[in-house]
């Protein structure tokens, strides 16, 4: 099932945007309900060295395959929500949980006013 979020953006400072499902494409977009000013966007592939600028017109960003298979888990997987996960441990050999993260896609800032970025998540 597809997953969609609304957050705010500022020119002052990243926002982080991560996974809420296991998705296999992302697209990241402001929103139609203000005035678009444009986004700049860092990514973890660099340790969000590297920033890039994306003008409303080279909207939506995209991440992942958009693969239309009929068939689930036909692409790579690119995000995973927060979870707890058992794991055997390697000294008692019992299973304890360990806490996992969610993926970060990306960290995202506007390039002008305030604004809201949409980010629609597909498995």
């Amino acid at each position: 099932m597809p997953a969609k979020q609304l957050i705010a953006v500022t020119a002052a400072a990243y926002v982080t945007v991560s996974a809420t499902i296991f998705s296999q494409y992302v697209e990241i977009q402001e929103d139609a309900s203000g005035s678009a000013a444009g986004l700049e966007v860092t990514f973890p592939d660099d340790n969000f060295t590297q920033a890039y600028e994306y003008q409303p017109s080279a909207q939506p960003i995209k991440i992942g395959t958009p693969i239309v298979t009929g068939k689930s888990g036909s692409a790579r997987l690119v995000g995973k929500p927060d979870r707890t996960v058992s794991v055997p441990s390697s000294v008692t050999g019992k299973y304890v949980n360990v806490d996992e993260p969610a993926t970060i896609y990306c960290k995202v800032k506007s390039l002008g006013a305030n604004t809201n970025i949409r980010v629609d998540e597909r498995p």
